[in-house]
């Protein structure tokens, strides 16, 4: 009888499968059967194909094995399981510790404007901010140091920008501009245009506060500038046109100033908008005369170049 044996075992079987075949001369495909039942326990699966008969033997499967692997899975699984919630845990408490972390930071920071002033009990500007600093121009300033604001000024009455290197302040020596020398102020704020606001020539009046401006870049060198603008006067000053002051004029020359600020690298300075009404002029109760300030009206305009600078 011919006969093909096809077989699919661990090498541990040989031995078996080799006697099985020398049997099956004798015994037939029963005689192979019943050699292989008589091996050892492993789980082993042999495929015999005699002819057309096909005989497969399955022994006992390893209970063992299979709940080693069993008890490996859970053992693997509860690992994994407290591996993950110790992680978890952890996670929490991580963003537990950044959330107490940004808020402890949150309530430290200053979010105020660095550059805003420090105020008084009533809210009003704390005017030692202008300490290390100095005002020069005409007699609109001279309220400044009266009323105790500022000690840092040097202005004089009818000053312009041509009289600032050849007049000097009251009790002093030194013309206006020299005022600054040996100086080592942070900013100094210059007010001119009022006593100009006459003159026929505007390029004139703005060329020689080119000057000025120079003159104070040379003599502080470190400090910053700003141009303040000219204030409005009162309609009724402005009616009298007195040296060609009045509301258009004024108007004018701001612009001037302004332009004259971006060219030169230096900060124009609106403050008049901090005192002029709808109408465009000075209120009547801010000046005994329409164009000096009193106390109150000096501290407003004060405290917007303070909040401002």
């Amino acid at each position: 009888m011919n006969k093909k044996l096809l077989v699919k075992a661990p090498l541990v079987l040989v031995p078996a499968l080799i006697s099985a075949i020398m049997l099956s001369s004798c015994a037939g495909t029963s005689a192979i059967a019943e050699t292989l039942a008589r091996t050892e326990g492993s789980a082993t699966v042999l495929s015999t194909t005699v002819e057309d008969t096909t005989v497969v033997t399955t022994t006992a499967t390893t209970s063992q094995a299979t709940s080693s692997e069993t008890t490996l899975e859970s053992t693997e699984s509860v690992t994994m399981t407290s591996s993950t919630t110790e992680t978890t845990e952890s996670t929490m408490a991580e963003s537990s510790s950044s959330r107490k972390s940004i808020t402890d930071l949150f309530t430290t920071i200053d979010f105020r404007n660095p550059h805003e002033p420090k105020t008084n009990a009533d809210g009003s500007v704390d005017f030692s901010c202008f300490d290390n600093c100095a005002f020069v121009g005409n007699s609109r300033l001279l309220a400044v140091e009266s009323y105790g604001f500022c000690d840092n000024v040097y202005a004089k009455i009818g000053l312009n920008v041509n009289t600032v290197f050849t007049e000097n302040c009251s009790g002093s020596s030194k013309t206006v501009i020299n005022e600054l020398n040996g100086k080592h102020y942070s900013k100094v704020f210059l007010m001119f245009g009022d006593n100009e606001c006459g003159w026929g020539s505007m390029s004139a009046f703005k060329n020689q506060y080119a000057k000025v401006i120079k003159a104070v870049k040379e003599r502080v060198p470190n400090a910053k500038i700003y141009l303040i603008s000219v204030l409005p006067i009162s309609k009724a000053t402005s009616a009298k046109n007195e040296f060609g002051c009045n509301k258009d004029s004024i108007n004018n020359v701001n612009k001037i100033i302004k332009q004259l600020a971006e060219e030169q690298g230096v900060t124009y300075m609106n403050a008049a908008v901090s005192i002029t009404d709808a109408a465009g002029y000075l209120p009547d109760e801010a000046s005994p005369d329409g164009c000096h300030l009193g106390k109150k009206y000096t501290k407003i305009w004060l405290e917007y170049v303070a909040r401002n600078m």
